[in-house]
């Protein structure tokens, strides 16, 4: 029997520490006030031979949500916010249907919401604050047909995200981080 309570024990570990792990992350992206930088964007399209790449800016505030800047090689603004998410292009602004729900998502992410994430995706973590990775795998057939899964790698902000379509495409994100402040206690 003490070898059977052992086994569970060792057994039951890793979850533990994976549960650490992602309340620590958590509970540090809860205290981001604002948070920008720059990005890279190297999208792999089946169909073609070279990937797309695209280029630009990034800031997040914890109140009024994100805003995505593409500089190259077009041009364009992404707003999410809590209603929504908004582009605007050549000063067309159009409202996305539908897009409470995946910006509901996205903001959760950044804020430290961790309950829209897992309610959309299974979430597996390992490594350790200085050096993480989150494996998310969808658990709704809805979005399991757009997406087959996506690993964001990180240190003390996310440095990557990796995208895997269902119909093959990939996206791959890099961030640098610029700006980073915490909410004042």
């Amino acid at each position: 029997m003490r070898y059977v309570f052992i086994l569970l024990a060792f057994v039951s570990l890793p979850a533990l520490a994976e549960n650490n792990l992602l309340d620590e992350l958590s509970n540090k992206a809860k205290n981001i006030e604002r948070l920008g930088g720059v990005f890279t964007q190297h999208r792999k399209i089946t169909v073609l031979p070279l990937p797309l790449i695209s280029a630009g800016e990034f800031s997040y505030h914890y109140q009024t949500g994100m805003v995505w800047i593409t500089q190259e090689p077009i041009q364009s603004k992404i707003h999410i916010t809590h209603q929504g998410i908004q582009t605007e292009n050549k000063e067309i602004i159009t409202q996305t249907a539908g897009s409470a729900q995946l910006a509901k998502m996205l903001l959760g992410i950044f804020s430290g919401d961790l309950t829209s994430l897992s309610e959309q995706f299974d979430v597996q973590v390992n490594g350790d604050m200085t050096q993480w990775h989150l494996h998310l795998t969808p658990k709704n057939e809805l979005v399991a047909t757009q997406i087959s899964s996506i690993d964001i790698h990180g240190r003390e902000t996310t440095d990557s995200v990796a995208i895997a379509d269902a119909n093959g495409d990939h996206t791959d994100l890099t961030f640098t981080t610029q700006q980073l402040v915490f909410i004042e206690n």
